[in-house]
């Protein structure tokens, strides 16, 4: 993500694939660049939210997630062809490399699935693995308050003692971030709308402004109701 003062924000996913090995005897050494502007998508995302305005937060995680497979699988797609343009290697070579492309692009899209994956649906082992090897989008800024208010995370199988208690630590967990998303939610607005892009004159800024202010009010309604609940 980047910026020069006074243009809009970019945000660019960068990544490469290296291949090195021997192949029959051959050789072979690659370093696949690829790299893409998701901007164009993001901007998108509002003409996707206004064609479907009963979409869950889910419903448009896997929608925005899908799209920005789409776009990289395409860019690695492109990078590889420049290794396929040249001549370096012999036709074994270059059928194993077409195969190490093949799993490369496999890979992103096992990454993105798990990224899209609805919490409920996930198997204890992929709730266990660190986000950080798959979050490419991190769910906000609902995510802990609307979607997830009424979700029973415990399976309706029966469990082992061992997995009761995982995921009754999990629910704990669960309410503990909550509680921290929603002060690091509230702090990162602060300084979106007041250090980084305030111009009370510019459209866009206004346009964040007022969705900034609708999710707040929603936030605190839902507390509200489960306050009252209680």
């Amino acid at each position: 993500m980047n910026r020069n003062r006074g243009t809009k924000w970019s945000f660019i996913v960068t990544g490469f694939v290296k291949l090195f090995g021997i192949h029959y005897g051959e050789n072979y050494n690659e370093n696949v660049k690829f790299q893409i502007n998701i901007s164009e998508i993001l901007k998108r995302s509002g003409s996707y939210i206004e064609d479907h305005p009963n979409v869950s937060e889910q419903e448009y995680l896997s929608w925005l997630l899908g799209e920005i497979s789409y776009g990289i699988t395409h860019e690695i797609i492109e990078s590889f062809k420049t290794v396929y343009e040249t001549p370096n290697y012999g036709k074994r070579v270059m059928t194993k490399i077409h195969d190490l492309e093949k799993q490369a692009i496999s890979a992103v899209w096992s990454v993105f699935s798990l990224n899209s994956k609805d919490e409920t649906l996930k198997t204890k082992e992929e709730m266990e693995l660190s986000r950080n090897t798959y979050e490419v989008v991190r769910q906000r800024p609902l995510n802990y308050f609307l979607y997830h208010l009424d979700v029973d995370w415990q399976p309706s199988r029966e469990m082992t003692a061992s997995e009761e208690r995982w995921y009754k630590k999990l629910l704990e967990t669960l309410k503990t971030n909550s509680v921290l998303w929603f002060l690091d939610f509230v702090y990162r607005l602060r300084n979106a709308l007041f250090h980084e892009i305030i111009d009370p004159l510019d459209e866009e800024w206004q346009i964040i402004f007022k969705n900034a202010y609708l999710v707040l009010k929603e936030i605190v309604d839902l507390n509200i109701q489960e306050l009252d609940a209680t």
